[in-house]
């Protein structure tokens, strides 16, 4: 469980769970609730973005190779175009190793079995790395991405993430110069 609301329970599916559905029951005290089904794809990739809706500039943060230094991608503090950039996302699906009620370890590294590609302002971008980070929960997955040399410039450039086939979210963007 991650959360918990009035009208809302966020969980980390685990990971024996098998097949396109299950049966959920939640469970508060002694009350449980009605079994409801819940569906679900092989991937469903999900990029985070900054203020958290979903749309908008990415959580993306640009890598300086010189000094080693991380900063948020934003309007006035944009990619070069050759610069590798960190996104984050979930709904990786499958993983290469199962980690279940913990946090991910150190060794070995933990990464989907479906292979992502990326795509920013259209053009195909090198993924440079895929692992789900140290430390983190499962379900979390970090893309090291090089912004294409022929991508476009501007303030809110597309960001798509491909993963097993399916397309994250429309509308989340970043920033090049």
């Amino acid at each position: 469980i991650l959360y918990t609301s009035t009208n809302q329970v966020s969980v980390i599916v685990p990971y024996g769970v098998t097949g396109p559905n299950a049966d959920v029951v939640v469970t508060y005290g002694t009350a449980a609730s009605q079994p409801f089904t819940v569906t679900w794809a092989a991937t469903n990739p999900g990029v985070f973005t900054v203020d958290a809706s979903g749309r908008g500039q990415g959580a993306i943060l640009n890598f300086n190779a010189t000094t080693g230094d991380y900063t948020l991608n934003a309007g006035t503090n944009a990619a070069n175009r050759g610069q590798t950039v960190v996104m984050y996302l979930t709904g990786m699906g499958a993983t290469n190793l199962p980690v279940e009620n913990t946090l991910i370890p150190a060794t070995p590294p933990v990464g989907p079995i479906a292979t992502p590609s990326v795509t920013i302002g259209g053009q195909a971008a090198a993924v440079t790395g895929v692992v789900s980070p140290i430390g983190s929960v499962p379900g979390l997955l970090q893309l090291n991405v090089q912004v294409p040399a022929n991508a476009p410039t501007g303030a809110a450039v597309p960001v798509v993430v491909n993963l097993g086939g399916v397309d994250s979210q429309a509308g989340v963007t970043m920033a090049i110069r």
